[in-house]
């Protein structure tokens, strides 16, 4: 789980039901041939992709539903640090939820968030994790508007800075343990949910590639999986030094190492043994430069998005020998090409790896971010905007226009969130119906009129009803 966020200015207004997501959204055009119509079946989709022509700000966990749906509710928005507290249903003209009178004397109003905070639910809490000043904020379920005033810290306990940790990556489990990590950094910090202490700091240094030259293992996301009271961490294995290069999709060049899945116990606070791999306590991933992880429940397995790297490709058949870096004389010119880029699926029970959905190295769509709803409705934002994608299927579907900011996804099997407002200069929030592919007006203004940039940084929470 995107990846991920911080926190900026305080602007309430309010909204519905249990989930998180981060996200951002914006239309762009087609890519070049692996591209079907948003219904195109599972026949065509394996005929136009014959050939096999080749392969998540990144987000973390995805979402779990665990309250409401999507025609009435509450939600909690950060856009661009910018709160919007909204409850829905009924009218779509909104309205501001009423304080509440008496207020718990161990909470304070929310702090002012800032570009870099996001939001983060589970096991009935919601946070706001504050990248700048390395602390989580545990918000009042009945009042969102109020935080409690003991933070989680997540910055040294000695005062070494170097050991603080600024989460990129907050993960919550189903035995109150959180865990919180940086992709600048190869510290895990465990919290206890109940005390919001430090229980202990796991270095992750033994996972460092050799060739990954920033000397950090760049934790990106993280999924936990109730089944197996496990959690996953995402590592992306890629010199942050040498990443964003040129347009249109702004790839860095590719070094030996893929991606890693590292797991983690969150009760015992030790890594876990997840594969029968030289180093048990990871999984190898197929994929370069990933960014994003979902959980399939029902299919035992982890879909990871990769958003590639420039490599060599590989010469035809019969190619004078030689290497990339030293060919023979006679060698064909060296082609570069986008490799390691798509979906792969990890099957958690018999710790393999498989590729899904592979762009060919001429679509430039870049790929950074994976929204799950169920396995025939993945949606996919690639080339800045989202496509729908059947996960039996080689290709992705067509762009999804209506697609909103901020997702998260209702017990209902809707995607929820906000988009430009139908009067100028507001935002509305919108349901969007994955089978029917309609878009619904939910609550109008839900910012109240204060101008928010949903290309910035955006994440949601489904909130308990009160």
């Amino acid at each position: 789980m995107r990846t991920l966020s911080v926190v900026g200015a305080l602007g309430l207004s309010f909204m519905a039901t249990a989930t998180v997501l981060v996200a951002t959204s914006a239309a762009t055009g087609c890519t070049d041939g692996d591209i079907l119509p948003y219904d195109a079946g599972r026949d065509a989709a394996a005929d136009a992709n014959d050939a096999s022509d080749g392969a998540t700000d990144a987000g973390d966990a995805g979402p779990t539903p665990e309250t409401g749906d999507a025609t009435k509710g509450r939600a909690l928005f950060l856009v661009d640090g910018t709160y919007a507290v909204v409850t829905y249903g009924g009218s779509a003209d909104a309205s501001v939820d009423a304080p509440v009178t008496e207020a718990d004397p161990n909470t304070e109003a929310v702090s002012p968030a800032d570009g870099n905070s996001f939001l983060r639910a589970g096991d009935g809490f919601t946070y706001v994790v504050d990248q700048s000043t390395s602390k989580v904020h545990v918000l009042d379920t009945k009042d969102p508007a109020r935080q409690r005033t003991d933070a989680i810290s997540l910055a040294d306990k000695g005062g070494v800075v170097a050991r603080d940790v600024k989460p990129t990556v907050f993960q919550t489990t189903a035995s109150r343990v959180l865990l919180a990590a940086a992709n600048d950094s190869n510290l895990l910090k465990v919290v206890d949910g109940e005390s919001l202490k430090q229980r202990t700091t796991l270095d992750l240094s033994d996972h460092l590639a050799v060739d990954d030259a920033d000397g950090t293992v760049d934790v990106v996301g993280s999924v936990f999986d109730p089944s197996s009271s496990l959690a996953y961490l995402l590592l992306q294995n890629v010199n942050r030094a040498d990443v964003g290069g040129a347009e249109p999709d702004r790839l860095g060049a590719c070094v030996t190492s893929t991606g890693t899945l590292v797991g983690v116990n969150p009760t015992t606070a030790e890594e876990a043994v997840i594969s029968k791999e030289a180093d048990p306590h990871a999984i190898t991933l197929l994929g370069h430069h990933p960014m994003k992880m979902v959980l399939d429940a029902a299919g035992s397995r982890l879909l990871v998005l990769h958003r590639g790297c420039w490599g060599v490709e590989a010469p035809d058949a019969g190619a004078a020998a030689g290497t990339a870096h030293s060919p023979a004389a006679d060698a064909p010119p060296v082609k570069l090409a986008r490799i390691g880029r798509g979906i792969e699926a990890v099957d958690l029970k018999a710790h393999t790896s498989t590729w899904l959905y592979q762009p060919k190295s001429t679509n430039t769509d870049e790929l950074t971010d994976l929204l799950w709803v169920d396995a025939s409705h993945v949606f996919v934002r690639a080339g800045g905007a989202w496509r729908g994608w059947d996960s039996a299927q080689p290709v992705l579907n067509s762009i999804v226009d209506a697609f909103p900011a901020a997702p998260a996804v209702t017990s209902d099997s809707h995607v929820v969130g906000v988009s430009e407002g139908e009067v100028a200069g507001t935002v509305d929030m919108i349901s969007f119906d994955v089978k029917t592919k309609s878009t619904e007006v939910l609550k109008r203004n839900v910012f109240a009129g204060k101008p928010v940039d949903l290309t910035k940084r955006a994440s949601s929470v489904l909130l308990p009803k009160p």
